[in-house]
């Protein structure tokens, strides 16, 4: 399956944001550079995440802890390499919270929004604050050996991304709920991915973990998962495609159990 363009991924992000009431001005690195393919997709598969949020009656809200700028337009910065959570120079990332539809029109812009209230607020009133759950980008998270891993996409509990930005270090590995690494390839994944995707569960030995990738099914992957019940592999993920209902459907479950 032929990679989707950059154009084409970008109108999905933008699309995905908008349907949350986002209106996003620009993309680019942490660093103020221009994001690569690879690192759009995992923004992209970072929206199919909040989308699902939102599909299970929850309020998604956009946040960047060191901008000053509020409301809609926000210029989106992400990762372009792995990071620790605690050192992110300006990145955006997703916060959750079950708060009814007044918190809801707040985190979806002017004159108030979600990111004034979590800059300001969370380290004076964690870990009372009543959000579910933050989603990251490209950020490492420790694991079983002490080793740190990098996690394209990470769900975790607020206070324990709180507490890995107060204390500095990488979130711990019993305390998240979704890992997602994402394989933007224009040829099918070889075997040896799938075999480093499972042994990255023996180390992230808690909450689910998800392949995701744009290109076509590789059939020995599909059995590497197909017994490991905390393990997806979702092919084929791009744009408009079906795999972005079944990509939805997994995290919607991860949603529900909060």
């Amino acid at each position: 399956m032929a990679k989707p363009s950059l154009k084409r991924l970008e109108g999905a992000i933008t699309r995905n944001l908008a349907a949350l009431g986002h209106t996003v001005s620009g993309f680019s690195s942490a660093s103020g550079g221009v994001l690569r393919d690879n690192d759009m997709y995992e923004v992209y598969a970072f929206t199919l995440l909040l989308r699902a949020a939102e599909e299970q009656g929850l309020s998604v809200g956009l946040v960047n802890l060191r901008s000053s700028r509020t409301g809609p337009g926000l210029e989106a910065r992400f990762r372009a390499s792995p990071g620790d959570l605690h050192a992110g120079p300006g990145c955006t990332f997703g916060v959750v919270t079950p708060l009814p539809p007044l918190w809801k029109y707040l985190a979806r812009g002017a004159p108030l929004d979600l990111s004034t209230y979590v800059r300001e607020f969370i380290p004076t009133l964690w870990p009372s604050w009543p959000l579910l759950a933050e989603v990251h980008t490209g950020v490492k998270v420790m694991g079983h050996s002490g080793v740190a891993h990098e996690a394209d996409l990470l769900v975790l509990p607020t206070w324990e991304a709180q507490a890995a930005r107060i204390r500095k270090r990488a979130p711990r590995y019993w305390r998240v709920h979704l890992v997602g690494e994402c394989k933007f390839y224009a040829d099918k994944l070889g075997l040896p991915l799938g075999r480093a995707f499972v042994g990255l569960a023996s180390e992230i030995r808690r909450g689910d973990l998800v392949l995701l990738t744009n290109s076509a099914r590789t059939d020995s992957i599909g059995a590497l998962v197909a017994t490991r019940p905390r393990l997806a592999y979702i092919d084929s993920l791009t744009p408009t495609k079906p795999a972005e209902k079944m990509f939805k459907q997994i995290a919607g479950k991860v949603w529900a159990r909060l």
